[in-house]
């Protein structure tokens, strides 16, 4: 029987200044607090992509349409967050302007 794997991921891009980095704060269905900081500066009209599927984890950065690998960026206290089914509650935060973002959820079946 196949069985469902959740995909999530978080596009930000960087509009108009240069930024070190963002938070993505997310409460899980169950109330459990999680937080993912990216670190790595990021100029004007750069996009960081993250992939928070379990064994397929990435972070990459855009930069004028070539990607590179972003994980560095990610810092190492931060939770992977994980979307889960029922109402997950985010918020992205920076220390200067804000940002536009997108977050996607996919549902994905694998299996034999």
């Amino acid at each position: 029987m196949a069985r469902k794997r959740p995909k999530s991921s978080a596009s930000i891009a960087t509009t108009s200044s240069a930024a070190t980095g963002f938070t993505i704060h997310h409460i899980r269905p169950d109330g459990t607090p999680k937080q993912l900081q990216f670190v790595k500066e990021l100029i004007p009209g750069d996009e960081v992509v993250i992939s928070t599927v379990v064994r397929e984890k990435y972070a990459i950065v855009v930069r004028e349409g070539i990607r590179t690998p972003g994980l560095i960026g990610v810092s190492p206290y931060s939770d992977w967050i994980q979307l889960q089914e029922g109402p997950n509650r985010i918020r992205v935060s920076t220390q200067d302007v804000s940002r536009p973002y997108t977050i996607e959820y996919t549902e994905k079946y694998g299996g034999l």
